[in-house]
């Protein structure tokens, strides 16, 4: 995972990019602390609200 996210942080940086961006689920603990321990940090938080299908639809 680490070596993995290096090399596409390294990538980037070649291609002039100055941000990295990626979506994680609020529930996904475990991934949240790696990310975390790589430097990312929370930017926004984004609200949700399902919305059941009607029957028949």
């Amino acid at each position: 995972g680490q070596a993995l996210m290096a090399a596409g942080e390294a990538w980037a940086r070649e291609q002039g990019y100055d941000r990295l961006t990626l979506t994680v689920f609020a529930g996904n603990a475990r991934a949240r602390a790696f990310y975390e321990r790589l430097g990312f940090g929370e930017e926004t938080l984004r609200l949700v609200k399902p919305l059941p299908l009607r029957p028949g639809a």
